[in-house]
């Protein structure tokens, strides 16, 4: 930086800074609107000066980022040579420091891990610079750096978002795609594995016969699994439509039950408790049917102990519950926030490690009760069991 004249005349002084100005946080939009700030802020309370403000690269700074002269706007172009003396002081973050050759004060910018940009304040023609300007360009490169730091690390989240929702929008996709695909060859074999048992081909020996309700199971589980995964899709990409009707809440949960059944242990039930007057809400009454399913055959599926499952229909005022209630191994207490989100699996107790699952039926079902203006919440007691109780807004008179 050379060419600078510095003559013993009318001094630039900070006199007019206000400690409101200094105490302000600088915009945290991204890192060019935090030096321009920076750079407004220096020229609002030196007028005469001319301020610079580079980017440190690790041993040498990159062309200004802000650059403001009097009267000027903020530009943001320009080069500059500066001397290899300035590396050291930089590199340590020390203060305001005074370059012997031209004058100007050269004042580095910390973001907390080290120098992030270089503040070089030099003064107009005719003019010195106070000996007060040193503190002041300190405090304004301290708002700067702390300023800088937090617009970084906004830019690091909203990367990390961006990714996040990349991979969220593969994943989706992928499920959308694989379940299609899946669909069609599962109805051929539910289609042919219906016709063994209804004799169209024949009697069945008595051997063959007793393997259909294992079978059975394990094609319930494929297919819940395939209307799991395009649901989710549907949610994630904004197509899922309500296909709403006014129904009685009693004959959605005794349907939901019965579905379930193939999921019980031998010795194991799934009792079911209703008022005698109607429970009347407005739903889409197979996606009801498949959420209140899915928490009966989650409870089944993790009471390992063969446990009984209680499936309780109550009204309360405006509202109606459905409880699902198990003795299974119940859930620790960390791991209840993986509990409804999308592909979580808890995988903490052996007893759970052969039970299948993607990890999104209670993603869905919370997500599908939550569309309809309702919503699911669990209490869990470790090795005493689980309670999931649903509910729904009654249907209004």
């Amino acid at each position: 930086m050379t060419g600078v004249v510095v003559r013993p005349s009318r001094p630039i002084i900070a006199s007019s800074v206000t400690r409101k100005a200094l105490d302000a946080p600088l915009p945290i939009a991204d890192e060019r609107d935090v030096v321009t700030a920076a750079a407004r802020l220096v020229a609002a309370t030196l007028p005469t000066a001319r301020v610079r403000i580079f980017a440190w690269t690790g041993g040498g700074m990159e062309p200004p980022i802000a650059e403001l002269g009097t009267g000027e706007a903020v530009r943001h172009a320009g080069t500059v040579s500066w001397p290899p003396a300035w590396v050291t002081p930089i590199a340590r973050c020390s203060p305001t420091f005074t370059d012997s050759a031209t004058g100007a004060l050269v004042t580095p910018i910390s973001s907390g891990a080290g120098p992030a940009a270089v503040m070089v304040t030099s003064a107009a023609p005719g003019t010195v610079l106070d000996s007060s300007a040193g503190p002041l360009l300190d405090r304004v490169a301290g708002l700067a750096g702390m300023a800088l730091g937090s617009a970084r690390r906004l830019h690091d989240e909203r990367e990390r978002a961006d990714a996040f929702a990349e991979a969220a929008g593969a994943k989706s996709q992928f499920l959308n795609l694989v379940a299609h695909d899946l669909r069609g060859p599962m109805t051929v074999l539910m289609g042919y594995l219906s016709l063994f048992e209804d004799g169209a081909f024949g009697p069945l020996p008595e051997e063959l016969a007793a393997v259909f309700p294992v079978v059975n199971t394990r094609i319930a589980e494929m297919e819940d699994l395939i209307n799991a995964m395009l649901e989710t899709s549907r949610l994630d990409d904004g197509r899922l439509e309500l296909l709403l009707g006014d129904v009685d809440l009693r004959d959605v949960v005794a349907e939901a039950v019965t579905r379930s059944e193939v999921f019980a242990q031998p010795g194991q039930r799934a009792i079911l408790a209703q008022p005698d007057t109607p429970v009347d809400v407005r739903v889409d009454r197979s996606r009801l049917v498949m959420v209140v399913g899915n928490l009966v055959q989650n409870a089944l599926k993790f009471s390992v102990q063969r446990t009984d499952v209680e499936v309780v229909v109550r009204l309360n005022g405006a509202q109606a519950s459905v409880a699902v209630v198990d003795r299974g191994i119940g859930i620790e207490p960390e791991d209840m926030p993986t509990l409804f989100t999308r592909f979580g699996r808890i995988r903490r107790d052996p007893a759970t490690s052969g039970i299948p699952g993607a990890g999104l039926g209670l993603y869905l079902a919370r997500e599908l009760t939550r569309v309809h203006a309702g919503d699911i919440t669990a209490v869990s007691t470790p090795g005493a069991g689980s309670t999931f109780t649903l509910t729904l807004p009654l249907r209004s008179a």
